[in-house]
């Protein structure tokens, strides 16, 4: 049984006490969170034709890194693939926000919604 944690500086994860190949896979599994992520291309579509609605990911306050990691993913998913103006895209990423981290960024901040989508993500993963 061993305890391993992360090289990154900074970083507090650490495994449980676990078998030694459970702790490397778990290990391996985290580090996906400290690669750099591309923003993915945007899908080709017939001109004027709509897209199948999407499902906007959902994020809330308790979610661990892992969980914030693979919302920041499909949030990236989503902003290509609906097809929305820049104008619109800070109050899309609010309106994945549940209602108790929704109500803390609007406590927080009253026009959290209408400012640069960096600041509204860095919002919402500080109050997750």
């Amino acid at each position: 049984m061993v305890v391993v944690r992360c090289s990154v500086p900074a970083c507090t994860f650490a495994t449980d006490d676990v078998s030694e190949a459970l702790a490397v896979a778990l290990l391996a599994n985290h580090g996906l969170a400290h690669q750099s992520r591309t923003k993915p291309a945007a899908p080709i579509r017939a001109p004027g034709l709509p897209g199948p609605a999407l499902d906007r990911p959902r994020v809330d306050v308790g979610m661990s890194i892992e969980e914030w990691n693979v919302f920041t993913r499909r949030w990236d998913l989503f902003r290509a693939g609906s097809d929305r103006g820049d104008a619109q895209v800070p109050f899309q990423l609010f309106q994945c926000a549940g209602p108790e981290l929704g109500d803390s960024l609007l406590k927080a901040n009253p026009d959290a919604a209408t400012g640069p989508v960096e600041t509204l993500l860095a919002a919402m993963r500080s109050l997750r």
